[in-house]
């Protein structure tokens, strides 16, 4: 075999596993990007919508969710064991506790770890 067909074999080799590597990055960059598009969809926002309002201090949206809809429960406790009224106390966001008072959130009810929101709130202010 002459040098000149075994470099361009050579050459071949290296081309093809070079196109190899690309496809095989743009494969994972595809499924990275398609894992973060599935992450932005966050179940907080749906599993949790009043303490994700809460949580960004929507007070306006959070006024028209709880005045639009009587079924919200506002005593849904998170995955940490808070309801909206024990994160809106904590984040200092008083609007949203405001809120939530009127309609009905109970300021004695602990969380995981025997909070309340009114605990919630002198801790707060000291």
């Amino acid at each position: 075999m002459s040098c000149k067909v075994t470099a361009e074999r050579e050459c071949n080799h290296i081309v093809n596993r070079e196109i190899s590597d690309r496809e095989q990055k743009h494969r994972e960059k595809e499924n990275y990007e398609s894992k973060m598009i599935s992450a932005k969809k966050t179940p907080e926002k749906s599993r949790y919508p009043i303490h994700y309002l809460v949580w960004h201090n929507k007070h306006r949206q959070l006024e028209k969710e709880l005045s639009a809809n009587e079924q919200v429960d506002v005593e849904t406790l998170d995955p940490r064991g808070r309801t909206p009224l024990h994160l809106a106390v904590t984040l200092g966001f008083l609007e949203c506790a405001r809120l939530l008072l009127q309609h009905g959130a109970d300021v004695s009810k602990e969380n995981r770890s025997g909070w309340t929101g009114e605990t919630s709130f002198w801790v707060g202010v000291y």
